[in-house]
């Protein structure tokens, strides 16, 4: 996140749980999601966190009734640039709703392992939900070159997968 804002770009961290920053560092705008454990309380939720004019305009396009799409609410109003799913499980349950946010955002999502590797065994129905997934998103990431080889046998476009490994030098620990 540091590294896009020294590039520039404006960077808001948009979730349900933040940790700690770093005070030694510059401090990186968040954005406090509520934390929404019981489904029958989205809806309120959604409306609650919403009160500019602009997220009362999009709104109806996201939110039909009292579902899942209500958590897209907060990000929604938000107007922002990009929305990233840190996991393709996470996005996999928002896929009804994927295609109203992509018109007003671009999509990303992270692909790291047991949902893409595990779930499609275990949930044949899976693996068509994660190409669906792939096939709305603009920026696939992949956490290594065998990730990137699962997404694309689920249907990933390889055009649009990014491998970046999130990985410690081994060699800052050597003698």
């Amino acid at each position: 996140v540091r590294a896009l804002r020294a590039d520039g770009l404006d960077v808001t961290v948009a979730a349900p749980w933040l940790n700690a920053q770093d005070p030694g560092l510059p401090p990186v705008p968040t954005l406090q999601l509520p934390q929404v454990r019981n489904p029958r309380t989205w809806g309120a939720t959604a409306r609650a966190v919403a009160r500019d004019a602009g997220a009362r305009r999009l709104l109806p396009t996201l939110v039909r009734d009292e579902s899942k799409a209500a958590w897209l609410a907060p990000i929604a109003a938000g107007h922002w640039d990009i929305v990233h799913f840190e996991f393709s499980g996470i996005a996999v349950t928002y896929l009804d709703e994927l295609d109203d946010l992509r018109r007003h955002t671009r999509l990303a999502v992270s692909c790291r392992g047991a949902a893409e590797q595990i779930e499609p065994l275990r949930d044949p129905s899976r693996a068509a939900a994660l190409a669906a997934v792939f096939s709305r998103m603009d920026l696939i990431h992949c956490v290594s070159e065998d990730m990137r080889r699962t997404v694309e046998q689920l249907g990933a476009p390889a055009e649009r997968i990014v491998v970046n490994r999130p990985a410690v030098p081994v060699s800052d620990f050597r003698e």
